[in-house]
Formats: structure tokens, C-alpha cells, sequence
């Protein structure tokens, strides 16, 4: 019987199939295959508007009914709603291209599709005096309304699709190993998967390119190609989802890479030499010999037959008038929010828009709003003592405080920003700092996340202090005072090697574990002459020695041997059953050991000289 999964009623005219035999179902929903020999049978249900089923059914001594509920198709409306940016009204006769679908929108700038099964679904909307808009929209289980706004032409950039997408200029470049500086405005969509090149122009031969990239670890990067001839960005990633303005500057010996203001790269470029031959200045691919496309958005581009300053870098940034630049040999503003053309307003070397069309120019906030700097000055807890090298994350752009504790963001326009600050051996503080139409400073205070043990050693001869023995803790050396005591403090938790010393006394070595609590390590020196407390009898010889080490007992019951190094560190053991045995200690290098006799319940521990 197959009935509505959500009505309950019978469903007529389903096809149903058993091993071979197709059947509808009635009125009532029901079909009967008769005479089925007793077996294991597949089937599967169809029936338009609805989801197939399908299963299998196990006849053994009598007759079987099968109740089979079908998932009717469920179709969805998806509704555009189309706005202004600027007034917030509709936007009447806006064209909505739904998957090769398409409506324009009512005075009320609604369009409505129609009986759409669950799905995602790409659409483009354009209209006159508006930049165009395309996303794609995702339909599960219900109807969907998506609020679209429009922005009207005026200051643009151009999308590049990571494909085939680039700008070919007339522009020639800059020759042979003179100076330049080349600045451009980029904006990442995503984490790099390949390198992909913001500009290029020259020949695909040593030192002859001008290769500026983003790697594909989302560094910056120039390639002039061959030896010296290359710097990479090595501070800091290129952040996602921001504009941000990038640098290169040659200066005719060493190149410098600069981002959002910082420079984040320097190295020495002697191999650069372009020649007069090659191919003009490109935006977004790199000259032949290879296909880098860029993938994102690029604006106001600019080249400069000098080698810019940090601080040029920064003032350059954005030009409202080319002309009263000195150095400036191309600019373009991409401005034109359409159109194949991108205008040089310094030289009037236009570029030509390549594989690209009206979809690619996008709205953007480049140089209409140069923005502020966010300046972060992380502290100790005290709040005045500055942090250095913290990391300071600010939207995916990290950056490190200097020796005043400031890591300064330039260009940020009015929003609100994600921080995070860390720093080894302290707590993370993360928050929000909101750019509204000044420079903002964010003051944190980073509190310590370490505990700091002490280890206290008592150094005794039996049961007399004594003063004086060198304690050597990890590295560090203190002597016990008159009650046989020193104590390191501000130890972090780790395991360390020591070596306690003292004028007449053998060397007592070992190592102490510091977990989540202060430590007392106990040490009883043996006096030089004495092997222990009860004079057990032990010979070693010679010692220094170049090797072979003879090691009698006053007893026939042998012994273990262990070698340690001055650090501790056991180097070999060796086990002795007679009284009168050699070691071979050939293979170790020079130095002094320590070799500990291990004799029933008995433990002596001599030095010995390895030559």
C-alpha cells in the first residue's frame, strides 16, 4: 500500500516494480504481485511529484503487505527585493537573471521565481546608473527573500577572476637597474591557493621582469628573475577580505616591499636589469613565459621613476592630481565604473580591459576615504611597562609591537574591527575597535599565565652542612651558604640537569622535575678517598684514562655500572660479575664522567677522566 507522507491518502498510479514486474497502484494505493515463490525481493516506487523509495521485502510462508510512505516534492518561491544604497526606495525595472531566468522587478522592486526545488542558484542583477550584483542563493526547505542593494556608479575598481582576467597597458616601464616604485590598492577574497601577480611588465629572462605577486603562502613578492634578482614579504601575510595597499620599491641596489604603510620585506636586487625590449605594463598577469592571473580586486595603481620613502609610500597613496607629481609616470584610478578602457591620468598610457566586461567593475571605497590609523600599545598588567614582539591580529593582518609596545594599522575605514593579541607566557585579550572619522588608539594590558616554582638544594657531608659547593642548575651556578642550602627561584615547570661540586668532595650529578610545585633536592657529597659511609672497597684505574677502565671490587659479587656524563646523562651501563673486570669507554669523547657503582644496596659514584 503507498500512501502521502504528509496526508496519509492513498496514492494512485505509482509505478511500482518487483524483481522485474511493474505494476500502478489503485485507488486505494495498493498493488499485489500473487504467486511469489518464498525469496528476497527488491523494489523501488515512483510516482511524479513525489521521491522515489525503493527496498526489499522477504516472502517465507505466507502472504506480505508492504505499507510504503512517499516524500512528496516540495517547490519554493525565491523573491528579490531590490534597493538604492543611498535612499533606501525600490528600484523599479531592475533586470534579475535567475539561472538563465529573467524578470524584472515591480514598482515595489520585488520579483518573485517560482517553483524552485531545493538547490543553490546563481543570479546577476543590473540596472542603468548602478554597478552590477551577482551572488548566488541557497534553497533548502522553505521560500526565500533576498534583500539586494544596489550601488550607483562612481568610484570602482575591477574584479579579476583568477583566470584569464588582465589590463594591457601602452605603457613601456622603467629601464635597466634605475629606480621605481610600483604602489596598487588589493583586495583578497580568499587565502591564496597560487601565486597570483598584481603587475608586470618586460622580458621572461634573467633579471629582465618586473614580476610584483602575491606568493601562494600570501606573502608579497617581486621576481626580476635569476640571482639577487628577488625580495619576498617575510612580516606579515597579505590580510583577506580588505583592501590594502602594497609597494615595491627599487631604489637601483636593494628592493623593499611595503604593506598598508609597513615595510614587510628587503633584500639586495642587484640582478635587476631590464631591458628596453619586452612586453608593455601589465595589471593582473604576469608577462609571457608563464600564467599567474590575479584573483580579486585591484584599484589606483600607480609607477614612479623614483624610489619611494616609507613615508611617500604612505602620502602616494591615493593622488587627487597626477600632475603635481614629479616622479609619477603612470596612474590609473579605475574610476570608470565601465567600459573596456582603463585611463593613465599621469602619462595617457590607457590599458585595455582583457577577457573582462561590465560585470567586472565593482564598487569600491579606495581613495574616497583614506582612513585612519588604529594604533594598539600593548603593556605589562602595571599598564606602563611595554610588551614587544606581541602578535596583534587585526582582522587577519598581524603585525608585532615594537620596543614601545605600538603596532600602528594604516588606511582603515570607518568600521568595526576584530582584534587579537598574544604573546608567549601570556593571557590572549581580544576585542573590537570601532574607526568612526578619527585616529583611534587601543590601549591593552596583557596579563602573565605563568606560575614560577622554586628549587631549593640542601648539600650536606652526612649530616653537616656545607657551605660553598657550587650548585650548577640548568645553566646557572650558586653556591650553598652556611646551612648547605641555595635556592633557584622563578623556575618555569621543566625538567633540569644539575651537577653539585665542591673542593675534596666527589661530584654529585642528576636531574630534578619541576611540575606544579616548589622542589627540595637533597644532596649527601662523598669526601675524595672515601667510596661511601661504610668504606666498601672499590678500585678504578687508570684514571685519567684513554679508555679501558680497570675496576676492582674487594668482593666477588660483582656490580652494575653506570656511566653518566657532567650533565647526568646516562652514556652506558655495564654489568660486572667478577671482582676484577675492565669497561671499554673508547667511544666516548673527552671529558669527565661519572661512574656510578651499584653493589647490593651499596651506590658509589666516582669521577673519571676520559683523555
Amino acid at each position: 500500500m503507498v500512501t502521502d507522507d504528509e496526508t496519509g491518502d492513498p496514492v494512485e498510479d505509482a509505478l511500482v516494480e518487483l524483481d522485474g514486474q511493474q505494476q500502478y497502484t489503485n485507488e486505494l494505493g495498493e498493488t499485489a504481485f500473487v504467486q511469489m515463490l518464498p525469496g528476497t525481493y527488491d523494489y523501488s516506487i515512483t510516482k511524479s511529484d513525489y521521491y522515489d523509495q525503493s527496498g526489499s521485502v522477504e516472502v517465507v510462508d505466507e502472504d506480505v503487505t508492504v505499507n510504503i510512505s512517499l516524500a512528496p516534492i516540495i517547490f519554493y518561491d525565491i523573491t528579490f527585493v531590490v534597493t538604492d544604497e543611498t535612499s533606501g526606495d525600490p528600484i523599479e525595472d531592475a533586470l534579475v537573471d535567475l539561472g538563465g531566468v529573467q524578470q524584472y522587478t515591480n514598482e515595489s522592486g520585488n520579483t518573485t521565481f517560482a517553483q524552485y526545488l531545493p538547490g543553490t542558484y546563481y543570479y546577476t542583477i543590473t540596472k542603468d546608473g548602478y554597478f552590477v550584483v551577482s551572488g548566488e542563493v541557497q534553497v533548502i526547505d522553505e521560500h526565500v527573500t533576498l534583500d539586494v542593494i544596489l550601488v550607483t556608479d562612481g568610484a570602482s575598481a575591477l574584479e579579476f577572476d583568477g583566470v584569464d582576467d588582465y589590463v594591457q597597458t601602452t605603457f613601456t616601464g622603467i629601464f635597466e637597474n634605475n629606480p621605481r616604485s610600483i604602489m596598487a590598492w588589493i583586495y583578497l577574497d580568499e587565502t591564496p591557493g597560487s601565486t597570483m601577480c598584481i603587475s608586470d611588465y618586460g622580458l621572461n629572462t634573467t633579471g629582465a621582469r618586473n614580476t610584483f605577486i602575491v606568493n601562494g603562502d600570501g606573502y608579497l613578492a617581486y621576481l626580476a628573475g635569476g640571482t639577487n634578482a628577488g625580495v619576498t614579504a617575510t612580516v606579515a601575510t597579505v590580510p583577506i577580505g580588505v583592501w590594502v595597499q602594497v609597494a615595491f620599491v627599487f631604489d637601483g641596489v636593494n628592493g623593499y616591499l611595503y604593506q598598508k604603510g609597513e615595510q614587510v620585506g628587503e633584500a639586495l636586487l642587484s640582478g635587476v636589469s631590464t631591458p628596453t625590449e619586452g612586453e608593455n605594463f601589465k595589471i593582473g598577469q604576469r608577462v609571457s613565459g608563464g600564467s599567474i592571473p590575479f584573483s580579486g580586486k585591484i584599484d589606483a595603481v600607480s609607477v614612479w621613476d623614483a624610489a619611494l620613502s616609507a613615508e611617500e609610500v604612505i602620502d602616494f597613496s591615493c593622488l587627487s592630481d597626477p600632475a603635481q607629481y614629479e616622479n609619477l609616470l603612470a596612474y590609473y584610478d579605475f574610476n570608470e565604473a565601465g567600459g573596456t578602457t582603463l585611463t593613465d591620468l599621469a602619462g595617457g598610457n590607457d590599458g585595455t580591459l582583457m577577457n573582462m566586461d561590465e560585470d567586472d567593475w565593482v564598487p569600491s571605497d579606495v581613495c574616497v576615504d583614506e582612513g585612519y590609523n588604529i594604533k594598539f600599545v600593548v603593556t605589562e598588567e602595571d599598564g606602563t611597562t611595554p610588551i614587544e614582539n606581541a602578535e596583534v591580529d587585526l582582522d587577519g593582518m598581524i603585525k608585532y609591537t615594537d620596543a614601545n609596545g605600538e603596532a600602528v594599522y594604516y588606511y582603515n575605514s570607518p568600521d568595526t574591527y576584530s582584534y587579537a593579541i598574544s604573546k608567549a607566557n601570556y593571557d590572549d585579550e581580544t576585542g573590537t575597535v570601532e574607526v568612526v572619522d578619527d585616529d583611534v588608539t587601543v590601549d591593552v594590558s596583557l596579563i602573565s599565565n605563568v606560575t614560577y616554582y622554586a628549587v631549593t638544594f640542601v648539600v650536606t657531608d652526612a649530616d653537616v652542612p656545607l657551605e660553598n659547593a657550587l650548585v650548577d642548575f640548568g645553566g646557572v651556578q650558586q653556591f650553598t651558604d652556611a646551612s648547605g642550602q641555595t635556592t633557584f627561584s622563578d623556575v618555569l615547570p621543566e625538567t633540569y640537569s644539575y651537577n653539585v661540586s665542591k673542593d675534596g668532595y666527589y661530584s654529585e650529578a642528576g636531574e630534578v622535575e619541576v611540575i606544579d610545585q616548589d622542589v627540595t633536592v637533597e644532596v649527601d657529597l662523598l669526601v675524595t678517598g672515601m667510596l661511601n659511609k661504610e668504606s666498601v672497597e672499590v678500585s678504578v684505574y687508570p684514571n685519567p684514562t684513554d679508555g679501558i677502565v680497570h675496576i676492582s671490587l674487594a668482593n666477588d659479587n660483582g656490580c652494575k655500572v653506570v656511566v653518566n656524563d657532567i650533565s647526568g646523562r646516562i652514556i652506558d651501563t655495564f654489568i660486572l660479575n667478577s671482582s676484577d673486570e675492565t669497561i671499554d669507554l673508547s667511544g666516548v669523547q673527552e671529558g669527565v664522567y661519572f661512574l656510578e657503582i651499584q653493589m647490593n644496596d651499596e651506590v658509589v659514584t666516582l669521577p673519571l677522566v676520559v683523555k
